[in-house]
């Protein structure tokens, strides 16, 4: 991809660094399959160092994503919002399977309930934001077709 090309790049939902957490989300599934797989149905143990390389590499594209947006002047709302999200979606999923396994148990387990109740309230407020902004840009528009009319 070319510096000088992406640089100048609208800020949207399409850009590299969104393209990368979205590629987190992504991974959410095959991670979870993976320990699924070798957990529960007793697969074979390279599937867990499978998990683990492309948990890996999530981290990797979470760094990735925020040095590009900041250095190609590629940063949206849209990308703050989800990046949190996507980071809390991977780390929880794999901290609900680790427990389900039996790795994490006992006085541990209270630090992933802890995540996945801060999730929930991550989640909520991304939907309240929503909401909110909508209701803004309702009234924006309604505000408009009443100059024009008038």
């Amino acid at each position: 991809m070319n510096i000088a090309t992406t640089r100048g790049a609208a800020k949207s939902s399409m850009s590299l660094p969104n393209m990368l957490t979205y590629a987190r989300i992504a991974a959410i599934p095959v991670v979870v399959g993976c320990i699924y797989a070798q957990s529960i149905m007793d697969g074979p143990l390279w599937l867990r160092w499978v998990a683990v390389a492309i948990f890996i590499a999530a981290g990797v594209t979470d760094y990735l994503d925020g040095y590009y947006a900041r250095i190609w002047n590629q940063q949206s709302a849209f990308g703050r919002m989800l990046d949190p999200i996507a980071d809390k979606l991977l780390v929880a999923s794999c901290l609900l399977m680790l427990a389900a396994d039996g790795i994490i148990h006992g006085w541990s387990l209270w630090a992933a309930i802890v995540i996945q109740i801060g999730l929930l309230l991550l989640w909520a407020s991304a939907l309240l934001t929503m909401y909110t902004g909508y209701d803004y840009f309702r009234a924006g528009i309604h505000h408009l077709i009443k100059e024009d009319e008038g």
